[in-house]
């Protein structure tokens, strides 16, 4: 505001300036000639220094435009190349994290190899795995076979399982490989104590159609229409039990 009333006050002073001497010197008065002369110089004068104000208001509205442009663009840069920082370090950071992960990972992963590999050379030399007692394998109906037709070679492998305790505390997995193809799998296994549940399955394949479950509190049977077991397709069992189950019969029909 005093800015604007001091920027009139300089623009006028010189025509008012003209006009008291004008008013004041009686021989200026007298003679219209210099009248004219010092009006028109006052008048000039203000228009000049209007002018000139004019021009150093619009060079100083340039000069704070471009400071504000160069200094926007500078802020930008420099918030680019923060963010830009930012953004390089997150990504190391999320890179570095996952890297660990997967290195803890494979840590984890070697260390459960290397149970299970000293698990199976176990198994291996278990009587259960070698075909000698608790489990013996029988086929129910030998007659049945095509003459001259030797029957199919049945190898049980067993381990121990994932106990469920909602329907076993113990669980025993039985793995049977044949030498030929079956015509689907038709299995009964039978045990001297309780069984209490049984689940079954065609390694290697998909779904499954037929039946099977419990017979009584010892016998578990299966017969599974498709798919067929088969040497490169091991027929599955899982037995759940509270207490031990062998010795057990595996019969093949």
């Amino acid at each position: 505001m005093v800015d604007q009333v001091l920027a009139v006050a300089v623009v006028l002073l010189p025509t008012l300036f003209a006009v008291g001497i004008e008013m004041v010197s009686k021989e200026i008065k007298e003679h219209l000639y210099w009248r004219i002369v010092v009006l028109t110089f006052g008048v000039g004068l203000s228009v000049l220094t209007w002018f000139q104000m004019s021009r150093a208001n619009k060079a100083a509205s340039i000069d704070r435009g471009n400071a504000i442009v160069e200094t926007s663009e500078k802020v930008s840069a420099k918030v680019s190349e923060s963010v830009s920082k930012s953004v390089t370090k997150s990504v190391s950071d999320q890179y570095t994290q996952t890297i660990n992960s997967l290195q803890l990972q494979i840590g984890s992963l070697q260390g459960q190899l290397a149970v299970q590999g000293k698990n199976v050379d176990a198994i291996k030399g278990s009587n259960i795995v070698t075909g000698k007692l608790p489990i013996r394998v029988e086929l129910a109906n030998p007659g049945v076979l095509p003459s001259g037709e030797a029957p199919p070679k049945i190898v049980v492998s067993a381990m121990p399982a994932d106990a469920r305790p909602q329907i076993g505390k113990h669980a025993r997995q039985l793995i049977l490989t044949t030498n030929k193809v079956m015509n689907g799998a038709y299995v009964s296994i039978i045990c001297e104590h309780k069984i209490n549940q049984g689940m079954v399955w065609v390694s290697g394949t998909g779904g499954m159609t037929g039946r099977w479950g419990m017979v009584g509190d010892k016998k578990f049977d299966v017969g599974i229409t498709s798919p067929n077991w088969a040497p490169d397709f091991p027929l599955v069992v899982t037995l759940y039990f509270d207490d031990e189950i062998e010795p057990c019969t595996i019969q093949t029909h």
